[in-house]
C-alpha cells in the first residue's frame, strides 16, 4: 500500500475470539490467531500516520463449511456460550468487516472487534 501511495486504506484481518482462550487440541489455530492480532496491532501504529487503519475482527462460532467439521461437542458449547445461543451467520461477520473499511470507521485503528 505504502509502494501504491495509498494514504486513506483500511487493513482487516480475520482473526478468532478462540485467542483468547487456551482450548487443549487447538494449540496451532490459536497461536496462529495470536499472532495475527500482535502483527495486526504492532501494523497499526507503524501505518497510521500513513492514512492506513489496521484492525482485527474476531468472530465466535460461524456457520462456515468449516465449523461442520468441528467436534458437535465443541459445536454446541461454542454456541451455547454466545449472547444469541446460535452461531453468527457470514453475512454477520462480514458488515463488521465492511464497516470497518468504510469511511465511517476513519478513526478506529488497532482495535479487536469481536462478534459473537
Amino acid at each position: 500500500m505504502l509502494e501504491a501511495g495509498v494514504t486513506d486504506g483500511a487493513i482487516v484481518n480475520i482473526s478468532s475470539q478462540i485467542a483468547k482462550s487456551i482450548t487443549p487440541g487447538y494449540c496451532t489455530y490459536v497461536t496462529s490467531k495470536g499472532a495475527i492480532e500482535a502483527l495486526t496491532r504492532s501494523m497499526a501504529v507503524e501505518l497510521a500516520p500513513y492514512g492506513i487503519r489496521c484492525n482485527i475482527v474476531a468472530p465466535g462460532i460461524t456457520n462456515t463449511p468449516k465449523a461442520t467439521l468441528l467436534p458437535e461437542n465443541f459445536l454446541r458449547s461454542a454456541e451455547k456460550n454466545t449472547p444469541f445461543g446460535r452461531a453468527a451467520r457470514p453475512e454477520e461477520v462480514a458488515t463488521v468487516v465492511a464497516f470497518l473499511c468504510s469511511p465511517e470507521s476513519s478513526y478506529v485503528v488497532g482495535e479487536t472487534i469481536n462478534v459473537a
